[in-house]
């Protein structure tokens, strides 16, 4: 290879590995959003669905248990399916999920929109992890992607909390829950 071959294919590499970047960062930024989401919006729900204390620990317990489960079995779809394609499929089924859990009219309901919340949110941040992992070589450009990640989980959520203190008392908490879907989309643009 000549040298303008080489400086043309790491220019190319180079581009990838920030698109990589970029995504995970965006994508792990709205994991966080989903993951804290439902603690602060509890009191709000448990308002108006009339729950009981048991019911809100409930829905707590249920999100992160299928956190939890659909995390380990991640590990066993990753040979099975690419990694693009998980990752869409998760973000996607989170928005779809997210505004499902908006217009839910009973307890019942919720509670299943909160186990496949769970679902997706945990595949999506397993896949990324992999998938970046896997598609960057250079591994200093791999510390600083991870770091800016782990920054973007800290950005998640210190956005969160600043939203529900601006937003949640104006909009309710069926319409913040469609506010925090919007992260979801930025990957998806990228």
């Amino acid at each position: 290879m000549s040298s303008e071959e080489t400086t043309l294919v790491s220019k190319i590499d180079r581009k990838r590995d920030y698109m990589v970047m970029i995504c995970a960062i965006f994508n792990l930024f709205a994991d966080t959003v989903e993951i804290i989401t439902p603690g602060i919006i509890t009191q709000s729900v448990s308002c108006e669905l009339n729950l009981t204390k048991s019911e809100e620990v409930a829905l707590d317990v249920c999100l992160y248990v299928s956190l939890l489960f659909f995390s380990v079995a991640t590990n066993f779809l990753l040979g099975k399916f690419k990694r693009r394609t998980l990752i869409l499929a998760s973000s996607y089924l989170a928005v779809a999920v997210t505004v499902i859990c908006a217009g839910v009219p009973n307890f019942a309901t919720l509670l299943i929109s909160r186990m496949v919340l769970g679902a997706s949110v945990a595949s999506n941040y397993i896949v990324v992890s992999v998938y970046v992992t896997e598609m960057i070589p250079d591994r200093e450009f791999y510390v600083k992607t991870m770091s800016l990640c782990s920054t973007s989980v800290s950005a998640a959520g210190a956005w969160i909390g600043v939203l529900a203190y601006l937003a949640l008392e104006r909009v309710g908490w069926r319409t913040f829950i469609l506010l925090t879907s919007l992260p979801f989309f930025f990957p998806q643009l990228v």
